[in-house]
């Protein structure tokens, strides 16, 4: 693992570094005594779990600083170790794996250690599996929308299932309920009891077509509302938003060509585009 130790006391930086240096689970340990230390370190290295004294001088705490790190590392684990009790109740509502009271014994430690061990490897594998699925689902949207599977484009049974997949990759993320998907896909229909059957049946059969593919996880749905889940899928139109210069090479000034209502997100992709400059 790889870990930091954020304390303001020099002794305690001595004592932590050596009940750590020979345990076998511990791959790197940075310590550091200002929280902008620790997190300017964790900005450009990888860091699996944090070991942090509550109350760090100069108005820094390490409760905030367990939270500005899950910004950066969402799955980090976080321990705190410190004399002042009176924060447990704190530190668990934040997320805190465990709570070290000043002086620890070393069982407690080494109990700690191995649950966190445990834990990032736990971690490691979930993203690892993320991003074998991500790397077989791929997105095209400059020109006419398409979905790849494994390299190889998929050939929809349903038209109106591809235009409801497209439609769910347009909102990046974003929720939409039945009347909305029946406006775009149907635009001339009002939505009621029977126009809702359509929505229905085209949302059953894109959950089959994607179940097909194995790679249904892209589809989140919950009671009449949907989405796609950004995390799971390769998108050029995904990428230039996030300013990769590559996507902004692909898009030819078309965006799923075949679809009207993409029409409305052109300005959006044209603006990004000279926002990224020549």
């Amino acid at each position: 693992m790889n870990a930091i130790y954020v304390d303001d006391e020099r002794s305690a930086h001595v004592n932590f570094y050596y009940d750590m240096k020979d345990r076998p689970e511990i791959q790197t340990l940075t310590c550091f005594f200002k929280a902008g230390e620790a997190l300017d370190h964790a900005r450009s290295h990888i860091v699996d779990c944090a070991f942090l004294d509550v109350e760090l001088g100069g108005g820094e705490n390490g409760l905030d600083l367990a939270d500005q790190l899950r910004k950066i590392y969402p799955n980090v684990e976080v321990v705190f170790v410190t004399a002042y009790d009176h924060y447990a109740r704190d530190a668990y509502r934040l997320g805190g794996r465990a709570y070290l009271s000043k002086p620890y014994d070393q069982q407690e430690l080494g109990e700690t250690v191995a649950l966190l061990m445990r834990l990032t490897k736990a971690h490691r594998k979930e993203a690892e599996q993320g991003k074998e699925f991500k790397d077989r689902v791929e997105i095209k949207t400059f020109g006419n929308f398409d979905l790849l599977v494994d390299g190889r484009p998929v050939a929809f049974k349903n038209a109106k299932a591809k235009e409801l997949l497209a439609f769910l990759v347009q909102q990046r993320g974003g929720t939409v309920n039945g009347p909305q998907v029946l406006m775009a896909l149907w635009e001339h229909l009002e939505y009621s009891g029977i126009t809702s059957t359509y929505v229905r049946r085209t949302v059953r059969a894109l959950r089959e077509e994607l179940e097909r593919l194995e790679v249904g996880d892209i589809f989140v749905y919950k009671r009449n509302c949907y989405s796609i889940d950004p995390a799971l899928v390769h998108c050029d139109y995904y990428d230039l938003m996030a300013g990769v210069e590559k996507a902004k090479s692909q898009y030819n000034g078309e965006y799923m060509s075949q679809y009207s209502w993409g029409e409305s997100i052109i300005p959006l992709i044209e603006r990004k585009v000279g926002a990224m400059g020549a």
